[in-house]
């Protein structure tokens, strides 16, 4: 909840690293877009059934982890399926910065994507020790295409 409303209400480190993103991405030339609003309805139907007798908010509650990576997903799509063509969408955690102000860290990727012949960059949990190889949803660039389409779709 501290997020959203005027922003002198986040936190100071949300505040530094969202400056930190907006001048990356506008000193290269991309767009950046902040959501702090899920979409609604966040249950689904099956999570109200599992919740039984609680209130909703207690099962808003229960299930806003799981809901909240998920509802990554339908942002991803939102954005690939956007009339504005965007070639290239990705999806930062609010606590994740850009911080080689030097690089166009987001061409890159992209540029990574291309030689490689991927569509999907995601970021891993190298950094736990059983990590390297399991997916952290704090990162996924996706390049435009069908695709990924599906992909998020599904």
């Amino acid at each position: 909840g501290e997020w959203g409303g005027m922003s002198k209400d986040r936190p100071v480190w949300l505040r530094a690293i969202l400056a930190t993103n907006r001048e990356h991405v506008r000193k290269w030339g991309h767009a950046m877009v902040l959501r702090w609003k899920p979409s609604v309805p966040q249950l689904t139907p099956w999570q109200i059934k599992n919740c039984g007798s609680k209130s909703e908010a207690k099962c808003v509650r229960e299930n806003e982890r799981e809901n909240f990576n998920w509802e990554k997903h339908l942002q991803m799509l939102e954005y690939l399926e956007s009339p504005e063509g965007f070639d290239y969408v990705v999806l930062l955690d609010a606590d994740a910065a850009l911080v080689r102000p030097e690089h166009d860290t987001l061409r890159l990727m992209a540029q990574a994507l291309e030689e490689e012949g991927k569509h999907v960059f995601m970021a891993d949990e190298d950094w736990l020790l059983y990590g390297k190889g399991r997916i952290n949803g704090g990162l996924v660039f996706a390049k435009r295409c069908t695709f990924t389409k599906n992909l998020f779709r599904d």
